[in-house]
């Protein structure tokens, strides 16, 4: 069980660690695994945990093609809830 999105409070599941030394933020390794609906990220602004449905909609609103925090603005989001 995982924590809950800020946004949406939908329950967010861990992302899966296993097959090797995966980063902790996305963009450093080509071969990550893809970033599911019902996985998370956590803000380095101000810790929310947000789902990418809840970010990816709140960067459509404002325009940009990054994450983007729904509690504080802060972009982008890119540390993987882990």
């Amino acid at each position: 069980m995982g924590d809950l999105c800020a946004c949406c409070s939908k329950n967010l599941r861990r992302f899966p660690i296993s097959g090797g030394p995966w980063s902790e933020t996305i963009g450093e390794l080509s071969s990550m695994p893809r970033i599911e609906a019902d996985h998370g990220f956590v803000c380095d602004e101000c810790g929310s945990v947000i789902c990418p449905v809840c970010a990816g909609k709140k960067a459509s609103e404002m325009g940009v093609r990054q994450f983007v925090c729904t509690e504080c603005g802060y972009m982008p989001l890119k540390t993987i809830y882990r």
